[in-house]
């Protein structure tokens, strides 16, 4: 039986060649399809828009997997191998193919679709807005992470890109399970943490671990304070994605910054399992 292989995709390759190329190697290459991915897609919203940044999906419906909210999937514990599964929403990816048909029903003037498509792209811009106010309150805490969790000599081991030590290892641990934890606590469907902990497999400490990265390279850059909301915004979508990609087998970028997120995370993960 063929191997299924499955990637996530960056909004920046949803219609690139590479992507096509994936689609067309083999039907068993398939994509998973997160919320925030949708979201990039909606947030222009216009359907032309929704439907250009869709195109090339929207040729191959049967190799898409649509995930469940990231909402629910924050709430989901099991081994990583048997999440990347359940992340997938079975009733929504079976319906993916209506989706784009309404999608083309909108393009041909059906109104009542368009209105409908174009109040989900309002939403999806209203919560990627909202990340503003967690990307504001993220550059309020760098000051504090960087003079209370590591020392001078680290932030300048940081700064010179030099190997991390085994102590800066188990700050950012420490930050990385934090991070995880914090945001558990703050989910409106949570109200205390589990006993021990959010667990390694899970999809937040995943999370936690690329906001770790992130931050640790803000910090050696030495702009960790200058950093504007919006950045910050784009990186937390980022590190989001990635979190994602982690527990499937790849993610199709041109973006550096990801790439190098991306294959930091799984480098810490294989390090702290």
């Amino acid at each position: 039986m063929p191997k299924v292989f499955v990637i996530l995709v960056d909004s920046n390759m949803l219609n690139s060649s590479e992507l096509l190329e994936y689609f067309n190697a083999s039907k068993d290459n398939k994509i998973v399809l997160p919320d925030y991915i949708a979201f990039e897609a909606y947030k222009g919203e216009n359907i032309e828009y929704i439907a250009a940044s869709m195109e090339t999906i929207s040729q191959f419906p049967d190799q898409v997997f649509v995930l469940h909210g990231t909402r629910v999937i924050t709430k989901l514990k099991d081994h990583a191998e048997i999440l990347k599964w359940r992340f997938v929403n079975k009733e929504d990816t079976k319906a993916i193919k209506n989706f784009f048909l309404g999608l083309n029903q909108a393009r041909m003037g059906n109104k009542k679709v368009e209105d409908y498509l174009l109040t989900h792209a309002r939403i999806a811009s209203e919560h990627i807005g909202g990340m503003l106010t967690v990307g504001a309150e993220l550059h309020d805490s760098f000051k504090e992470i960087e003079k209370e969790l590591f020392d001078k000599s680290e932030v300048k081991k940081m700064r010179q890109q030099s190997q991390y030590t085994q102590a800066m290892m188990r700050k950012m641990l420490y930050m990385a399970e934090k991070i995880a934890n914090d945001v558990y606590l703050g989910h409106p469907d949570h109200k205390r943490l589990p006993k021990s902990g959010v667990h390694k497999d899970c999809f937040l400490f995943r999370y936690g671990v690329a906001v770790t990265l992130l931050t640790v390279k803000w910090i050696g850059r030495g702009n960790a304070q200058n950093v504007k909301a919006e950045r910050m915004r784009n990186d937390l979508i980022d590190a989001t994605l990635v979190a994602y990609s982690t527990f499937y087998d790849g993610l199709l970028t041109n973006d550096k910054d990801m790439i190098w997120l991306q294959a930091m995370t799984k480098r810490f993960l294989e390090a702290t399992s």
